[in-house]
């Protein structure tokens, strides 16, 4: 892997790291479902009037707007809205990894090397350790969910390797139509104050909307799209 490939890796992990603290801020301003639909709505619009599909296959922009922007989001938000704390989450999450190489052995047949399998176990060892005394503070219903959630997110990882050689950044950009409206009838059903929210949104607010719309969703996620065209989501 090149060392540059190795820093913008990091680079999105600097973001995705950030991320949890900013999604724990917007959670104080928005319900759940409602600060999901806000956030993709943010990273779709006005970019999917500035940038056309390129000839992306529909199926594609729908597998990786379900698997990303509806299940894996709102089950770590939710979770992390039912009790659990943004630095747990953020461990718990890279759960994904193993999700990950079990779904590459099985779907891609790419099968992770002994060095890949060990490094996965000795991570999950040292994430249990680190959050050995949180654990105790945290919700079972939420860390339940936010497993989910890494389950989700390796899925994803997937299908950004089955859709082959197309444009990482207009897959991520349409694949962000797909939340909002869901998302929204999800907040309809479920949720309570959502006008009182929106009528009374603060700058620390809309700042949640837009780090985690543009900055976590566009920058970072098309940033990772890229590096899995390139190389084994094992690696």
């Amino acid at each position: 892997m090149k060392i540059s490939h190795i820093i913008i890796a990091i680079f999105v992990t600097l973001i995705w790291g950030f991320n949890f603290v900013v999604i724990q801020v917007g959670l104080g301003s928005f319900p759940p479902f409602l600060f999901g639909a806000l956030r993709y709505s943010c990273a779709a619009f006005p970019a999917i009037l500035l940038l056309d599909r390129g000839g992306i296959q529909w199926r594609w922009v729908i597998y990786l707007g379900l698997s990303m922007g509806i299940v894996m989001n709102t089950l770590l938000y939710i979770g992390m809205n039912v009790g659990m704390p943004p630095g747990l989450s953020s461990m718990v999450l890279q759960i994904q990894a193993g999700f990950t190489l079990m779904l590459s052995g099985l779907v891609l047949r790419d099968v992770p090397t002994i060095w890949q399998k060990t490094g996965v176990m000795v991570a999950f060892f040292g994430i249990c350790l680190l959050g050995a005394n949180m654990f105790q503070s945290a919700s079972m219903l939420g860390l339940v969910l936010v497993v989910a959630s890494g389950l989700a997110w390796a899925v994803a990882n997937i299908i950004l390797k089955l859709c082959g050689k197309i444009d990482m950044l207009r897959l991520v950009i349409w694949s962000c139509i797909i939340p909002p409206v869901p998302l929204l009838l999800g907040s309809l059903v479920f949720e309570e104050g959502q006008g009182q929210a929106l009528m009374n949104i603060s700058f620390t607010g809309a700042a949640t909307i837009i780090y985690t719309g543009l900055v976590s969703t566009i920058v970072g996620f098309v940033l990772w799209a890229r590096l899995f065209r390139i190389y084994s989501p094992n690696l």
